[in-house]
């Protein structure tokens, strides 16, 4: 529904779904509750709906706080984790512009937490993004050396490369970046 520009009706299915989920008592669906407002959340930012982003995400935070999940106690259901919040708050402020209020969740995901390499590489995604946004070369480039790192087919998507090619035609390219896009086709051999 957000990519096909129902994005009002899609924050409001996600929202209506999720309340009964984190109200009831087993962690499963409240886990589930937090994803789906999470991913509400997400929808709001990219529509520009910052209010509505922020308002799901600390409906989402607090649900995540709420999980009594004991040591090394997985859910099977969701990944609804303080890493997995604190990746959707990067992408949140990333879409509403505001990159430099994602640093410090950045700072707190310890990737090796990240149940899978998609993952692992999405939080090298949206922290490159968010690099690159705030204008930090070196830290864009190690952000989507960590996405290659996870998944090597991911740097290869349209938008990494642009930000890859960015890198290599600025006035004093890092040293590395070269190879970095021809190895992911950002440009020719």
């Amino acid at each position: 529904m957000r990519r096909a520009g129902r994005t009002d009706a899609a924050i409001d299915l996600l929202r209506r779904i999720a309340q009964p989920l984190i109200e009831q008592r087993g962690v499963e669906p409240r886990a589930v509750g937090a994803s789906l407002l999470m991913t509400a959340a997400y929808t709001a930012a990219c529509g520009h709906h910052r209010a509505d982003a922020l308002d799901l995400m600390a409906c989402a935070e607090q649900t995540v706080t709420g999980l009594q999940t004991g040591p090394g106690q997985r859910l099977f259901t969701v990944d609804a984790t303080s890493e997995q919040l604190h990746l959707y708050w990067i992408g949140v402020n990333n879409a509403l512009g505001t990159p430099d209020e994602g640093v410090q969740h950045a700072a707190r995901i310890n990737p090796r937490a990240l149940p899978t390499a998609e993952r692992r590489a999405r939080l090298g995604t949206d922290v490159a993004r968010m690099w690159h946004q705030l204008d930090d070369p070196r830290r864009t480039f190690t952000a989507l050396r960590m996405v290659e790192q996870a998944a090597p087919e991911e740097v290869r998507r349209p938008a990494l490369r642009a930000m890859t090619a960015d890198l290599l035609y600025r006035p004093a390219p890092l040293s590395g970046v070269r190879e970095f896009a021809r190895r992911t086709g950002a440009v020719g051999v």
